[in-house]
């Protein structure tokens, strides 16, 4: 038990210490507010979280650090200009609502800061979707009045000329959510907790490497540079960011590798989706929800499919025997018929080019 909590402690501690790094170059753009938003996101999880165990008559479990994690991770998500008032609802969503109502410490099925940066976004699109010009010094107050501009991933999701890829792209010089533009950090970030095997390799692997697969095979922008197109692909919509803390996430994944690769996976083609056909900025938040119930239904076949290839006797296993004959033979006769109908469809589709900035702007005013 103790060597199980030291090792939790462990994966804990070097999440804490990348995010805190994060943190530290998002304060060079934007003062102290930046970590004025994270302490209070943190703070306010802490609180929830302790107030949920108390309603529960459960223990306190001081070495549980997970609600400062989900707290950082909140705030590294958010605006420097969200006020302060709205993410001490989201922390109360995500720590009540997330974490507590659909389970408990270790039990969790839906990732409370994926939880709450959704519930933001519905609720508050213009607080949470606005930021402010990168390097601006921005007031304490709970109040922020200065320009707000969309960020860099929405003029690329629709279609709008970007700057070349230079060092200051890297640094994180576009305007962005706190801790999701700082490429260059949160790529060190990576290596480190994949040496240190803080967060789970396959699930990383699985997604990044689904994502950018698919996007090279069929790219949605075509005007540009296939090298640049890939590195914005990963580098936008919090795709990194989520890919290393929220998707690889230990306590939100199946057992075993390729359990884990399959939901990292599944999770890119969801997000893919969400960004292709429904053209949403930050997709990623709503594919994690969709794909996390996804990971006991992963754990169960798998392990009922072990035990059928071992030659397990059981009624169990013929069911899952006539169960996986069934799948693989009506998925791949409807796959094959909906690729050849209607494949030149959705290339067209994920092909398509959307009107710039200008043009939608022209529409507008003939309206």
């Amino acid at each position: 038990m103790n060597e199980r909590l030291n090792k939790d402690n462990s994966y804990s501690a070097d999440i804490i210490i990348t995010l805190l790094a994060i943190l530290l170059m998002s304060c060079l753009y934007h003062g102290a507010r930046s970590l004025i938003v994270c302490l209070i996101s943190c703070l306010s999880c802490y609180f929830f979280e302790l107030i949920a165990l108390k309603l529960q008559n459960k223990k306190i479990a001081f070495h549980d650090y997970s609600a400062v994690i989900t707290g950082l991770i909140i705030g590294l998500m958010m605006p420097a200009t969200i006020k302060y008032s709205i993410l001490v609802v989201i922390s109360f969503v995500a720590m009540i609502v997330g974490k507590h109502v659909f389970g408990t410490s270790g039990f969790e099925i839906f990732n409370p800061a994926a939880v709450a940066y959704v519930f933001a976004a519905l609720c508050w699109p213009l607080q949470v979707l606005s930021y402010p010009v990168t390097t601006t010094k921005l007031s304490i107050a709970n109040y922020v009045d200065v320009t707000k501009v969309s960020s860099f991933s929405s003029q690329f999701n629709a279609g709008q000329a970007l700057p070349s890829l230079n060092i200051e792209t890297l640094l994180g010089y576009f305007d962005g959510p706190i801790g999701c533009t700082q490429m260059f950090v949160i790529f060190v970030c990576a290596i480190v907790l994949i040496l240190r095997r803080s967060v789970s390799i396959s699930a990383f692997l699985g997604f990044v490497g689904t994502y950018m697969v698919v996007c090279y095979l069929i790219p949605f922008e075509t005007n540009i540079d296939i090298t640049d197109y890939l590195f914005y692909e990963l580098t936008t919509n919090m795709l990194l960011f989520a890919a290393l803390f929220i998707v690889s996430d230990y306590r939100f994944l199946p057992t075993g590798s390729l359990n884990r690769f399959i939901i990292g996976a599944l999770t890119a083609l969801l997000t893919l989706l969400f960004r292709r056909v429904g053209n949403a900025e930050n997709a990623v938040m709503f594919a994690v929800l969709i794909a996390n119930p996804f990971v006991d239904v992963v754990d169960n076949y798998h392990t009922r499919l072990v035990a059928f290839i071992r030659g397990n006797e059981g009624d169990d296993n013929n069911d899952l025997f006539s169960y996986v004959l069934r799948f693989i033979t009506g998925f791949g006769a409807a796959f094959a018929l909906v690729f050849v109908k209607i494949k030149d469809f959705f290339i067209g589709l994920f092909k398509k080019e959307r009107p710039s900035a200008v043009e939608v702007r022209d529409t507008d005013e003939e309206e």
